[in-house]
């Protein structure tokens, strides 16, 4: 360690250079802001001349700064806000246009991006309705235009170009889109005995729904409109494996009371086709007399 003696007490030197490098730095940086605040506009578009060539556009970062220590990105940001007040003069916006100045804001910008995935799908699909094929980003965009539409913070220039394109402003019923995708079922098959794994050919997951629906209304949370409504396409609420029990039961009591027992012949089928015989061993070999529900027809 060096020292400088100066009659009285040492001095470091190392602590001298030190402070020496800190006011050369202070002086340069108030250098650098002396010179930033200096610049006449042509400094500054010059500054943006040179981005625009080198990056091709004049879409900095609003905290961006050039190597000199221009805040470009601020600069840029205020003359958008001059322009929209009226205060930039017509000769500035026309030197701004002619190496790429975009006007809009970031938050426009990427409103148009948006619009621009939608237009492009509705044109593909037809619709904006959403479904499994519809990409996630564009589902949250539009979720948020109907947000934004409800808030009254859409344009009407905005809220005129979407409803030009398909778009959805109050979201569907699901309920009754599955309720009506259920009646087309009926329609088709004669019943509603939906597989849990059928799906339509747009992709609704229908057996699902249907297996919801009946849990709903045995746990007593269906309303009664919803109940009416589903018996009217042919809702039976008692299960498919429930129906064919209980229509071999009633097989098997009209043969309890017309002979008197349930020693069905292993072979014997009914009128309408149900092979009774068989059912009535299955019954024996699965069920004790305890839990058999027909116990009481003297099994």
């Amino acid at each position: 360690m060096h020292y400088h003696s100066t009659g009285e007490e040492r001095v470091d030197i190392r602590e001298t250079f030190q402070i020496q490098e800190e006011v050369r730095d202070c002086k340069k940086s108030f250098d650098k802001s002396k010179g930033v605040l200096s610049a006449s506009w042509e400094d500054w578009y010059a500054e943006a001349k040179n981005y625009y060539e080198q990056k091709g556009n004049l879409l900095p970062l609003r905290t961006y700064e050039t190597p000199e220590g221009y805040p470009l990105g601020q600069w840029i940001a205020m003359q958008r806000i001059r322009k929209r007040k009226g205060m930039l003069p017509s000769e500035c916006v026309e030197k701004l246009e002619a190496i790429g100045m975009d006007w809009r804001t970031n938050s426009e910008r990427r409103w148009e991006d948006g619009f621009l995935s939608a237009e492009k799908y509705f044109n593909e699909e037809g619709n904006l309705k959403t479904s499994e094929q519809m990409p996630s980003k564009l589902k949250l965009w539009l979720i948020s235009q109907r947000q934004k539409e409800r808030a009254g913070k859409l344009t009407k220039e905005q809220s005129a170009r979407l409803s030009a394109i398909g778009m959805i402003w109050k979201k569907e019923d699901e309920w009754q889109k599955k309720y009506e995708l259920a009646k087309a079922y009926f329609e088709k098959f004669g019943n509603l005995d939906i597989p849990v794994t059928y799906e339509t050919k747009e992709g609704v997951k229908l057996g699902i729904w249907y297996r919801s629906v009946r849990n709903l209304y045995r746990e007593g949370m269906l309303s009664e409109e919803r109940i009416a409504a589903m018996e009217e396409i042919g809702m039976q609420w008692e299960s498919m494996k429930g129906r064919i029990w209980t229509k071999y039961y009633r097989h098997a009591k009209a043969y309890y009371e017309k002979r008197g027992n349930l020693n069905v012949n292993l072979h014997y089928i009914t009128e309408d086709g149900l092979k009774l015989g068989i059912w009535i061993a299955s019954q024996r070999a699965f069920y004790s007399s305890s839990k058999a529900p027909f116990a009481q027809i003297q099994l």
